[in-house]
């Protein structure tokens, strides 16, 4: 099993994405930019805090309107059209993702980022049954706990998440640039091969940042619970073989 996380960029190329599928690939999508203009459109003001998105009761309901409903189905309409079986869910369906309430921290204070959530757990037997029917599950990274109160989850965190727990072959995280960058203003300093120890440092040392920063901890929470790899690339580079790789 593959898990692929994507954006909402892909939109555009969903027969890209179709060609580079594997036998047993479950898809995870963001769709960030969709959300900010929605919500800016909306007389909402996205907020950011290292990578992940302020999240209250207004921004929340943007968040489902667009990631479980346009960009889902859209996704899914697009693979479908390219001979894809694939069946659209988030995870608040089926209990897909078990989320809790996430605590940041900037510069030692606690930081209230709303209605954002981490993974507890993930219902792998759903996925399996999808997969072994031969389906694709295409999630919108919602969460949802207990007490039904549904999470604003990082795609990349969910992505990570699912492959950490289903024990999948390896984790790409589909990116607009072709891996993770030793100096961010160029796309030709790749760096090809990291370690978790390697991402870590740096992440310490300022070069891992932003938007960057939930990826690499999606791929390392994945690494170290026993996925082969994890790849941070683009769609070109998915192609091609090209990336970041963490093992």
């Amino acid at each position: 099993m593959e898990v692929i996380k994507v954006g909402g960029e892909v939109l555009d190329r969903v027969d890209r994405l179709a060609e580079a599928l594997p036998d047993e690939a479950v898809i995870v999508h963001g769709g960030g930019p969709e959300v900010s203009r929605t919500m800016e459109e909306l007389g909402l003001e996205p907020r950011f805090v290292k990578g992940l998105r302020v999240t209250d009761g207004e921004t929340l309901r943007v968040v489902i309107m667009v990631l479980a409903g346009h960009v889902n189905k859209r996704l899914v309409a697009g693979l479908r059209a390219h001979g894809v079986d694939a069946v659209g869910l988030s995870g608040v369906d089926g209990g897909l993702l078990l989320a809790e309430k996430r605590v940041e921290r900037v510069d030692g204070e606690e930081v209230d980022l709303g209605y954002v959530g981490d993974v507890k757990a993930v219902n792998v037997d759903l996925l399996r049954a999808l997969l072994r029917d031969g389906r694709v599950p295409v999630i919108a990274p919602l969460g949802v706990d207990e007490r039904g109160t549904i999470y604003n989850v990082n795609a990349d965190t969910a992505a990570g998440a699912i492959a950490a727990e289903a024990g999948a072959d390896r984790l790409v995280l589909l990116t607009d640039v072709p891996g993770v960058l030793e100096d961010v203003d160029d796309p030709d300093s790749v760096i090809e091969r990291l370690t978790p120890e390697e991402a870590r440092r740096l992440r310490r040392e300022g070069v891992i940042k932003g938007g960057m920063i939930p990826k690499v901890e999606a791929a390392i929470r994945a690494v170290e619970s026993g996925c082969r790899e994890a790849i941070v690339t683009n769609l070109s580079g998915l192609l091609s073989g090209e990336g970041t790789v963490i093992r």
